[in-house]
């Protein structure tokens, strides 16, 4: 349930994408890169943003109509707060995988492996300070849920610079008041 919203319309706006960008990155024109990235990016938000703070809202309901019957009743609720937890990514990861896209069309795939390896190295830890002071094995599922969001957040922040670095005037400001909006709108 959580990743087939974020797969259809993330893989189809990054399909869209990449192309245009790698046309504008060959051509030497990395405003134009710049502008692509963050309209991808505008979009994706317009719609994920919603899904995904629906999908905190309804994570409980979701989890108890599809496993609160039968033998593991008592668990829905946890398997709603692993939902929950996942739901929290769902923008960074998408965000993440449009500026990856922004890197491969400026032909830099150095830049998104190192990236990748932060994310890991920021999962592991992320997972391992959420999971072993607790010892709660109800809750595991919900802390590898956040560690993954987490990690992503993270990913965002390393490749955003990377990105600001290559594609001048790139700035998070238009972005942020386009999220913040949104999420005032959705709430």
């Amino acid at each position: 349930l959580w990743i087939m919203p974020h797969s259809l319309i993330t893989v189809s706006l990054a399909t869209a994408m990449l192309p245009s960008a790698s046309r504008l990155a060959e051509a030497g024109d990395f405003e134009g890169v710049r502008n692509e990235t963050l309209r991808t990016m505008k979009l994706a938000v317009t719609v994920l943003l919603p899904v995904s703070v629906g999908f905190v809202a309804l994570a409980g309901p979701i989890a108890q109509l599809l496993f609160g019957n039968g033998a593991g009743a008592e668990d829905a609720r946890f398997i709603g707060w692993a939902l929950m937890a996942l739901a929290v990514g769902l923008v960074p990861f998408t965000l993440h995988y449009i500026c990856l896209r922004s890197l491969y069309a400026l032909e830099d795939t150095r830049s998104a492996f190192l990236v990748q390896v932060v994310i890991a190295i920021a999962n592991v830890g992320f997972a391992m300070a959420l999971v072993v002071p607790f010892h709660r094995p109800t809750l595991v599922a919900a802390a590898l849920g956040l560690a993954y969001s987490l990690a992503y957040v993270v990913g965002l922040w390393v490749v955003w610079r990377i990105l600001q670095r290559k594609l001048p005037g790139l700035s998070m400001r238009a972005l942020a008041r386009h999220l913040v909006r949104l999420f005032l709108a959705v709430l």
